[in-house]
C-alpha cells in the first residue's frame, strides 16, 4: 500500500513541474545566473571607477599645468618688481626682435617703478589654456588705476615661457549686436568689444535723437589684432570700420573702452559717417 502511495507522490511532483526540470539543476542554473550577474556588476563598477580615476588624473594634470603657468606669471611679475633682468628674460622665448622688445619693456617698467607710478601684483584676471598654448590677462596698477596686459605663453619641456602675441590663439569669433551697432571680435577682445558696443550704441542713439538718421543706418566694427591701423574705415558709405585690438598694448582693466580710445572713434564717426539723410 505504501509503495503505491509513494509512486503517486512522485507522479504528483512531476505534474507540479510541467517542464520536468530537475530541482537541483534549476538551483544550479539560478546560482550560475546570480554569479554571472554579480560578475557583470563588479566589472561595471570597476569600469566606472577606472573611468573616474582617469578623469581625476586628467583634471589633476590640467590643474598642475595651470598652476605651473600661474607660478611662471607670478615669477615674471616679481622679476619686474625687484628689477631682476636675468630672471625676466629667462622667461621670454622668441626671435631676437622679441627679446629686444622685452628688454626695452623691462627698462620701461623700471622707470615707472622708480617714479612710484606702477604696482605689479601679477594678479591674473583671465586665463585660457589649450594644449601647450595659453594667454593670460594680467593686472598692473598705474598711477593708482587698474590696467591689464594680455600675454601669451607656450609650454615646452614642461616649462612655460612668454612668447610674442599669437594671433591664432585670440579665441573664437564673437558678435555684439544692438539696434544700430554690430561689433565682431574674438574672445580675447571681449571686455573691450562688449563695452565699446554698449557705449557706442548709446552714443549713436543720442546722435540720432538730435539729428535725422537713416532708418537703416548701422555701424559695423571689426576688432582684430591683425588690423593694419589702429582705426580706419573699410567702407565709410556702408558704415564699416576696422579697429586693431587694444590688447596688443596696455588696457584699462575696469574700463577698456576709455576716453583715450572713445574720443578718436567718435571723432571719426562725426566726420565721416553722416547722421543726416
Amino acid at each position: 500500500m505504501s509503495r503505491i502511495h509513494f509512486e503517486w507522490e512522485v507522479e504528483a511532483d512531476i505534474i507540479d513541474q510541467p517542464d520536468g526540470e530537475d530541482p537541483q539543476g534549476r538551483r544550479n542554473r539560478q546560482r550560475d545566473l546570480r554569479r554571472a550577474l554579480l560578475l557583470i556588476a563588479l566589472l561595471a563598477v570597476a569600469f566606472i571607477l577606472g573611468g573616474l580615476a582617469l578623469h581625476l588624473r586628467i583634471v589633476q594634470a590640467r590643474n598642475e599645468i595651470a598652476q605651473q603657468l600661474t607660478d611662471t606669471i607670478k615669477v615674471e611679475a616679481a622679476a619686474l618688481r625687484i628689477g631682476d633682468r636675468s630672471a625676466f628674460l629667462q622667461i621670454q622665448s622668441g626671435d631676437d626682435a622679441w627679446l629686444a622688445a622685452q628688454s626695452t619693456l623691462f627698462e620701461r617698467y623700471q622707470t615707472l617703478k622708480a617714479e612710484n607710478a606702477i604696482e605689479l601684483s601679477g594678479d591674473i584676471l583671465s586665463l585660457a589654456i589649450a594644449g601647450e598654448r595659453a594667454r593670460a590677462l594680467v593686472r598692473e596698477d598705474r598711477h593708482g588705476l587698474p590696467y591689464a596686459r594680455l600675454s601669451f605663453y607656450a609650454r615646452a619641456d614642461r616649462v612655460w615661457r612668454h612668447i610674442p602675441p599669437d594671433f591664432t590663439f585670440w579665441g573664437d569669433p564673437q558678435r555684439y549686436e544692438a539696434e544700430r551697432v554690430v561689433v565682431q571680435y574674438r574672445e580675447a577682445d571681449a571686455p573691450f568689444a562688449e563695452q565699446m558696443g554698449a557705449d557706442l550704441a548709446k552714443w549713436v542713439a543720442e546722435q540720432c535723437a538730435a539729428t535725422a538718421c537713416d532708418a537703416d543706418a548701422k555701424l559695423h566694427i571689426e576688432v582684430a589684432p591683425e588690423a593694419e591701423k589702429s582705426l580706419t574705415w573699410v567702407d565709410a558709405s556702408a558704415g564699416i570700420l576696422a579697429l586693431r585690438s587694444p590688447y596688443l598694448g596696455i588696457v584699462r582693466a575696469d574700463k577698456p573702452f576709455d576716453s583715450e580710445r572713445a574720443t578718436p572713434l567718435y571723432q571719426l564717426l562725426s566726420e565721416r559717417w553722416s547722421f543726416d539723410s
